[in-house]
């Protein structure tokens, strides 16, 4: 089954489906750069793990292989959050953002 097919592009949908990864990312805050894995991850957001804690509401950038996007934390457990992007991501972005 491919990538397309696992996204849950159903709007009416009370969760969005998440893709099970593990992506190593850097976050970028106002402390300086942490480092983290995604997760999962969907077009809306994501939930990480961070080497150091973060707080609730925070502005942030993700950012991996040159490329960056910006979110705002959720909520958090401990070292596990979750992130709102700024801006929903297209399919196409995410595909190249696991691919990378």
């Amino acid at each position: 089954m491919g990538l397309a097919a696992l996204m849950n592009t159903n709007q009416e949908a009370r969760r969005e489906r998440r893709l099970k990864v593990f992506l190593p990312v850097s976050v970028i805050r106002e402390g300086g750069p942490v480092r983290a894995h995604i997760l999962d991850i969907s077009n809306k957001g994501a939930r990480l793990h961070a080497t150091e804690l973060v707080n609730h509401r925070e502005k942030l950038a993700l950012e991996w292989e040159g490329r960056s996007i910006g979110a705002r934390v959720a909520w958090v457990r401990g070292k596990r959050f979750g992130i709102l992007f700024d801006q929903l991501l297209t399919n196409n972005q995410l595909v190249a953002m696991l691919a990378a």
